[in-house]
């Protein structure tokens, strides 16, 4: 009597174990499927816009897809504000990147105020979601996107520059107001702030690699994937205690090192007119 009833208890129990254990995968997958939607939908926005205040198709409208990732990630941060303003100040920034792309001087100028904001948000814990900023930013900053199917870009053209600016704030103002809609019942994240000496030292740290990488690339303008190089180096950055940052500075260093072994071989293959 006793033994069939526990048979049946455990077979009772198992099929609810795993429809529970299933209930994450889902909820990943619907997640997944938002960002997505969130990450397309300003650059289908922007193309029909353009494509209404030019009448023609602009490739550069789907970089609103890069601002929406900003917007997404300080979104998920829990701070609405926080992703509002971030999304504002980009757009605003991505003209001033354009034009600072001119000159090496300048282009490494920026980003190192920007690595230097990042190292005081760092201090909050915020360093994670305000960092995607300069990243993003490099590439408007290295290569921005042709206009018109432009062969070369004018980066002191005022209504591309009008454009490329409301094209980053579209892209990062429509996942920034939205998200936080759609995961209201969402808990609060947790943020691990950092002390003085950490975030002093991550500050240094990024801003002298970032600089040093920013003007070296804009120096040397047929080397290609810099923008990739200054994304490798502020995602990779440790921050932490000395026991953090001593194994990982390593891996950072490496990464640099190959990611500048590849760029230049794939550079020089290229000028060579191979590729």
């Amino acid at each position: 009597m006793t033994n069939p009833t526990i048979g049946t208890s455990n077979g009772s129990g198992t099929p609810a174990t795993k429809k529970a254990a299933r209930m994450p995968v889902k909820r990943r997958l619907v997640i997944v499927a938002a960002v997505v939607v969130l990450v397309l939908l300003p650059a289908v926005v922007m193309v029909l816009v353009t494509w209404a205040g030019t009448g023609k198709l602009q490739g550069a409208a789907t970089w609103a897809s890069i601002p929406a990732i900003v917007g997404i990630a300080t979104a998920l941060s829990g701070y609405r504000r926080y992703a509002i303003v971030a999304s504002i100040v980009m757009a605003f920034l991505a003209p001033l990147a354009i034009v600072a792309g001119i000159s090496p001087v300048s282009g490494a100028a920026l980003m190192a105020i920007l690595c230097m904001t990042v190292g005081r948000l760092s201090r909050v814990g915020l360093q994670k979601s305000g960092l995607l900023v300069p990243v993003m930013l490099a590439w408007a900053l290295i290569d921005p996107p042709a206009w018109n199917g432009a062969t070369s870009v004018d980066r002191l053209d005022t209504g591309y520059l009008l454009w490329m600016t409301l094209i980053f704030l579209v892209g990062g103002l429509l996942p920034a107001l939205l998200l936080p809609v759609v995961m209201r019942k969402r808990p609060a994240p947790h943020f691990v702030p950092h002390s003085q000496r950490e975030a002093t030292t991550y500050t240094v740290m990024i801003t002298i690699l970032v600089t040093v990488s920013t003007f070296y690339v804009l120096d040397n303008p047929k080397m290609i994937g810099g923008a990739f190089l200054i994304a490798v180096i502020l995602v990779m950055a440790p921050i932490g205690t000395s026991q953090t940052i001593k194994p990982t500075i390593f891996r950072l260093l490496g990464t640099i090192a190959g990611s500048v072994l590849v760029i230049a071989l794939v550079s020089q293959v290229n000028s060579l007119g191979v590729v």
